[in-house]
């Protein structure tokens, strides 16, 4: 719920500052389209995230929509830049994509995700306004904070798959508990069972004898 708060937060944040400071301008409409289409596709990735197990990823590289999910973002932060000259906050939309990068694939292609987002990201601001220094720093400033946020959803993902794990355990030995429970009942219903045929033995062979002292005596 935090992750997917912040991550929201991120867009909400960048979404009102682009119309706050583009209104009026002729780049409004285009970049408004842009963030609506960011948004819905950011809404598909939430819903799929919470029907989906936790703690697991959620593709293989090779099976295509979730690549094709991160593919159409970067598609979309990158056209953001391009006909914006507001680098310095459209470029942050690159951040929930590390994170779902990590959550779709796992770490090892997550991180080669991120890497190819922030090769992107520094290549489309070297073309900024306020020169190639700025673009570069932009750049490099964004592509550490998605792996840092990268790492973040790595450790989340490996607490999730923890509990997850610790639950199942819990379960089965839960059921495990009631299976032993079952069998000390059956073991006591057999212990006394056995001990009340021992007493019928016992007053059986003790009237036998009796009855044969009688006859003798």
């Amino acid at each position: 719920l935090m992750r997917t708060a912040g991550v929201w937060l991120i867009y909400a944040a960048v979404a009102v500052r682009g119309f706050v400071v583009l209104f009026g301008e002729p780049a409004f409409l285009p970049v408004m389209g842009l963030l609506a289409a960011y948004g819905l596709l950011l809404l598909a990735a939430t819903w799929i995230r919470h029907r989906h197990s936790p703690g697991l990823p959620l593709s293989r590289p090779g099976n295509g929509w979730a690549l094709a999910y991160l593919l159409l973002q970067l598609g979309v932060v990158v056209l953001l830049l391009i006909i914006s000259s507001y680098e310095d906050f459209f470029a942050g939309l690159v951040i929930p994509l590390s994170l779902d990068a990590v959550f779709f694939f796992g770490t090892r292609f997550g991180f080669l995700c991120i890497a190819a987002f922030s090769l992107a990201l520094i290549g489309v601001l070297q073309s900024s306004d306020v020169g190639r220094l700025f673009g570069l720093i932009m750049g490099a400033l964004y592509s550490g904070l998605s792996f840092l946020f990268g790492g973040y959803a790595w450790q989340v993902q490996k607490a999730e798959a923890a509990r997850d794990h610790s639950r199942r355990t819990f379960d089965e030995l839960q059921v495990a508990h009631r299976s032993l429970q079952g069998y000390a009942d059956q073991a006591t219903s057999l212990a006394v069972e056995q001990e009340r045929n021992r007493w019928a033995r016992d007053l059986h062979d003790s009237v036998t004898q009796t009855v044969f002292s009688m006859n003798l005596a």
